[in-house]
């Protein structure tokens, strides 16, 4: 994916996430590496992702590295946003995190299913109900 593609699906979640009623920025200097938004003050990851035909329910958070190295940790991206097989997954990177904090590449997905549509966990359990029916 190019990365003019990747700045599409960050709209697009930039977009969802201001019609739900939440704060949204952008880093102020540059492209951080280790998150693309801050949402009600927690730093998210936005990645897109396709259905891999050899493995279906992995995916990588960066392509073109092993599915086993740490490629984050929780100090620097609380929550990540993936957009796989047509859904967005908000996932909190403590829920892919070892118990020391490291976040490895590779992320079976159907471990972290119940994130799918998951908006409100930038808004604890508060989110905007009537708006999510219109735009999901």
């Amino acid at each position: 994916m190019s990365r003019e593609d990747g700045s599409i699906y960050e709209m697009q979640f930039e977009h969802i996430c201001r019609a739900l009623g939440y704060s949204v920025s952008r880093p102020a200097v540059g492209n951080q590496r280790a998150w693309d938004r801050i949402v009600n003050g927690l730093k998210v990851q936005i990645k897109k992702r396709s259905v891999d035909a050899t493995k279906p329910n992995n995916i990588r958070l960066v392509t073109n590295l092993s599915s086993s190295q740490v490629v984050y940790e929780t100090s620097e991206v609380d929550v990540f946003a993936v957009f796989w097989a047509d859904e967005w997954y908000v996932i909190p990177s403590s829920s892919i995190a070892s118990a020391c904090g490291s976040i490895g590449n590779g992320v079976y997905m159907p471990s972290v299913m119940h994130f799918r549509g998951r908006w409100d966990v930038f808004a604890g359990s508060t989110v905007r109900h009537e708006m999510q029916s219109m735009l999901f």
